[in-house]
């Protein structure tokens, strides 16, 4: 795990100081807090689903999965988009989307993504 110490607070950015280094993954998610509140959260700003998903999810369509998770799920619009796909693809599929919430986006828009997932996880 990487660690940051946050050294001044400049308008909606910090300034930080790396005292654990580590590798930052591409969908990475960053909370940085200074004496005990949140000053700034950032994450990365990559599409919900990647052109290898793509690709994974034409496989599964054409396998008739039961079910396909989309991960790092922040809005409403990425489910719809699955389901429009998978619809479209796989006319008298019953393929269950799953919504994984797993970042600080996600959980601003929490009750729009329950209402459109059918399970989440």
């Amino acid at each position: 795990m990487v660690r940051f110490d946050v050294i001044e607070k400049i308008g909606p950015n910090v300034k930080c100081r790396c005292t654990d280094p580590g590798l930052l993954l591409p969908r990475v998610n960053l909370t940085f807090w200074w004496d005990g509140s949140l000053v700034r959260e950032c994450n990365a700003m990559l599409p919900t689903i990647s052109l290898k998903d793509w690709l994974d999810i034409d496989f599964g369509t054409a396998e008739d999965v039961d079910f396909i998770a989309i991960s790092f799920v922040k809005s409403i619009e990425g489910i719809k988009h699955l389901k429009g796909y998978i619809a479209a693809r796989s006319r008298d599929s019953d393929i269950i989307v799953i919504a994984k919430i797993e970042s600080i986006d996600s959980l601003k828009n929490l009750e729009e993504i329950i209402q459109a997932r059918q399970m989440k996880l």
